[in-house]
């Protein structure tokens, strides 16, 4: 149902919420650095000890239980409509939780406002499949195949990348 296309009832009522533009953290908590550090050390054993004691200066990534690294990432994309079957460029936010949000964009002189447009969470990808010629994703789950595309043949490799690394 719409519920499950927008990733619950939380992220419904934001469907139509207006968010200002902000600029993404480039490093992550005391706390994320501190969980992630433990995770990774606890889940692979023979993973190396860590050489330095402080906080490192780049945002590291994340380490799951399926020991696949996972990425974010955020930029523009092509969206396929589900019921109107145009493309529309959105602004897509693929979170370090595995959450896909999309929003449109309108500027006005200085100012530039996202409106949340809707998204999914990577969990409910059981499967991605790429055309390279047409550079289109294709991202399958249970209720529909999300479909996106890239104008840029390297921006598109980053998005094909950053969302096969949460498909388990």
């Amino acid at each position: 149902g719409i519920n499950a296309e927008y990733g619950g009832s939380k992220s419904l009522e934001r469907k139509n919420k207006i968010v200002t533009k902000h600029k993404k953290k480039t490093s992550m908590s005391e706390n994320e650095q501190l969980s992630d550090e433990t995770s990774s050390a606890s889940s692979s054993p023979n993973s190396e000890p860590h050489s330095e004691t402080s906080a490192p200066s780049e945002p590291k990534t994340i380490k799951r239980k399926s020991k696949k690294t996972r990425k974010s990432l955020e930029g523009f994309l092509h969206k396929k409509g589900a019921v109107r079957r145009n493309w529309k460029k959105r602004f897509f936010v693929l979170s370090e939780k595995g959450q896909v949000n999309y929003y449109a964009v309108s500027k006005s002189g200085k100012n530039e406002t996202r409106v949340h447009k809707g998204g999914w969470k990577m969990s409910e990808i059981k499967e991605i499949n790429i055309d390279d010629k047409k550079m289109i994703i294709y991202l399958h789950s249970v209720n529909r195949v999300w479909q996106v595309k890239e104008m840029d043949k390297i921006s598109f490799k980053k998005w094909h990348v950053a969302f096969e690394s949460w498909v388990d």
